[in-house]
């Protein structure tokens, strides 16, 4: 049975409309280096613009991204040997893949043509080496936005332990994620354990068969939460507020802050959005190959425009980003149209879904 199956078509539009809009939420979490590149010292003003968005409204991206990963697989889990590794099969193909490929990819352009700007050269591949920088064993791979990849197929391997935890204890299990999350994070060595959290939090959801629209009619609420959320931990980042009070801030925060965009996304102005739905088919694309379209971009805005104050750094930021989503996405429509063997081979032989 498919996981599409099982969700009624309002939520798996409206997961649709989410998994393009983080994507393009993470975009510009990097597009940050833009300003960083041109404008070490930011100004006051567009240092707290950076602050609110990439370093707090946009970092919602991520947590929600694993929680709909361990949402969507626990749907149709199966405890039995046979189905698990009918599904460590075919995310070997679907995620695995894909990362290795495009690491692969990243170091040997950087190998023929000395470096990819802004994200290393050929000094970085001699120092790490070919292995560590396909995998990351010792920090990122080599095209470091992929990290998420590597930790996402590494948590569904171990999906029984997730699925037991969720059935035995899943409150229980839940708050102790979390709480070792803030006091140990790096308690998983060099996977991040935020993803660990919010991917069992998908999976107690989905066991459990926890209807997702329980909190109905707290939207406000949880807008104004949020958003004191936000305030404190920007204001805690520019006045250089202790820095492990602000971590437990913004992670505190994502809480309400997932919970408002699931609320948000059955607004029908998203959820039904036609342009939104038929892009999404194309989100994972969007996502694998942003990077190194980004760095190319900041590069060579130099003879274009770059920044040179709060406005024009403002302005920027958004053409940065905006103009990355929309070489990719169109790079992924052309590919799916022309060359469809192309664009399955880079997103581990997905087709984009029909709308």
């Amino acid at each position: 049975m498919s996981t599409r199956s099982l969700i009624d078509p309002g939520t798996s539009r409206r997961l649709d409309v989410l998994k393009l809009l983080l994507v393009v939420a993470v975009v510009m979490i990097h597009a940050e280096k833009g300003i960083l590149a041109y404008l070490p010292d930011p100004p006051p003003v567009l240092r707290a613009v950076i602050a609110l968005l990439g370093h707090n409204l946009f970092q919602l991206a991520v947590p929600l991204f694993f929680a709909m990963s361990g949402y969507l697989l626990f749907m149709t889990f199966v405890p039995s040997r046979a189905s698990y590794f009918r599904m460590v099969w075919k995310k070997t193909w679907g995620i695995l893949f894909p990362f290795l490929f495009l690491n692969l990819l990243c170091i040997l352009i950087i190998l023929a043509f000395r470096k990819i700007p802004y994200i290393g050269d050929f000094h970085m591949v001699h120092r790490r080496g070919v292995l560590d920088l396909l995998i990351g064993w010792d920090g990122y791979p080599a095209n470091y936005t992929l990290w998420f990849l590597r930790d996402l197929y590494v948590y569904f391997v171990v999906a029984p332990l997730f699925w037991i935890l969720a059935r035995e204890l899943p409150i229980v299990g839940l708050i102790a994620l979390f709480v070792i999350w803030n006091v140990l994070p790096g308690a998983l060595g060099l996977l991040e354990f935020r993803g660990a959290v919010f991917f069992h939090l998908g999976c107690v959801l989905a066991v459990n068969r926890i209807p997702l629209d329980g909190y109905r009619g707290h939207t406000v609420l949880l807008a104004v939460v949020y958003a004191a959320a936000l305030f404190i931990a920007t204001w805690a980042e520019l006045a250089r507020f202790d820095p492990v009070v602000t971590g437990y801030v913004r992670n505190v925060g994502l809480i309400p802050g997932i919970l408002l965009a699931w609320r948000l996304s059955d607004l029908p102005a998203l959820r039904d959005n036609r342009t939104l739905l038929r892009l999404s088919g194309y989100a994972f694309f969007l996502y694998l190959l942003h990077e190194p379209t980004l760095s190319y971009i900041i590069s060579s805005s130099v003879y274009v425009f770059v920044p040179g104050g709060t406005v024009t750094g403002i302005v920027y930021y958004v053409l940065i980003g905006g103009l990355t989503v929309a070489v990719v996405l169109g790079l992924g429509s052309l590919l799916a149209r022309f060359a469809p063997p192309v664009y399955g081979l880079l997103t581990g032989f997905r087709r984009p879904a029909a709308r």
